[in-house]
């Protein structure tokens, strides 16, 4: 071949490459090579394969595979106010006052109980994009929970079902209220305080009074067969709550026997303090299907 001709080719050839790998760098310097609607279909993808998984190790490697989809949405413009409509087998709350977004689900394991993932994502900034931080569940839950404090590498594993934001113009304290299947023989409720330091999540703040003393959450412990109401009144500010009992003398803390006794307690929020109020005269809806299980959805 002439060596004009290749000279040419090679020069042609560079220039393509040069503008192929510029194409490249700008596109991720722009954060990803996906649109969020993109991302969204993969992750439910993942979600599915949660709920398909026949075992455990299945289950989780598609939750982790599901998480690495998340941190990348995570860090899109735009992926604040994206709605993500139909990723119907995990969570996605928004704090009524803005400050903050949950994208929160559960893996079901073989023995009943769940692990969870969370990722909370903060108000975009003036282009769009957000600051994010994955919760870390505890390896090992610590003893007497209601006095405990954690950081975001010290999660209480749950799904969180509904967020209350502060109700005075001077608090900073948000309200949790998320469920757990806990093992083979019951589930939990709790009662979670979240409050922020230098912009980092803080769980646990001694804001609730009852008669017994100050605590930073409540937990609920009761029989895996029953249901248990724990909601939010926005109207009175209360959040309003089964009273559980066991089923028969003797069983006296032995959470697996204990059920709703129709009765209601409440927290009533008070000058910056969730104060006990006992009997409260009011009936609930009986409804303990705020989490994600997607097992449930495949046996339908």
């Amino acid at each position: 071949m002439n060596p004009y001709i290749q000279h040419a080719l090679f020069t042609l050839g560079a220039q393509k490459l040069f503008l192929l790998l510029t194409a490249l760098l700008l596109r991720v310097a722009a954060g990803s090579t996906q649109t969020l609607p993109e991302v969204e279909l993969e992750i439910a993808r993942f979600q599915q394969q949660i709920a398909k998984g026949p075992h455990d190790k299945e289950r989780l490697t598609a939750s982790d595979s599901c998480a690495r989809w998340v941190e990348q949405m995570c860090g899109m413009q735009g992926a604040f106010a994206y709605p993500f409509d139909s990723l119907y087998t995990m969570c996605t709350l928004t704090s009524p006052d803005g400050a903050f977004r949950l994208f929160n689900w559960n893996i079901p394991m073989d023995d009943q109980s769940h692990r969870y993932r969370c990722f909370m994502v903060m108000p975009p900034d003036e282009r769009g994009f957000s600051e994010w931080v994955e919760l870390k569940a505890l390896s090992k839950e610590p003893d007497k929970l209601a006095s405990r404090s954690f950081d975001q590498d010290e999660w209480l594993g749950c799904l969180y079902y509904q967020i209350i934001p502060p109700q005075g113009k001077k608090d900073d304290v948000y309200m949790l209220l998320g469920w757990e299947g806990h093992n083979r023989m019951s589930n939990r409720k709790f009662i979670e305080t979240l409050s922020f330091q230098r912009g980092m999540p803080r769980f646990g703040s001694a804001v609730i009074k009852l008669e017994k003393g100050v605590q930073k959450r409540m937990v609920f412990e009761y029989a895996k067969e029953v249901s248990m109401s724990l909601r939010f009144h926005e109207k009175d500010r209360r959040i309003v709550y089964d009273h559980l009992s066991p089923r028969a003398k003797g069983l006296e803390g032995n959470y697996a026997f204990y059920g709703p006794d129709l009765t209601f307690d409440a927290l009533r929020y008070e000058k910056g303090n969730w104060k006990e109020e006992k009997d409260v005269d009011m009936r609930l809806d009986r409804d303990d299907k705020p989490y994600k299980d997607p097992r449930r959805r495949r046996q339908q």
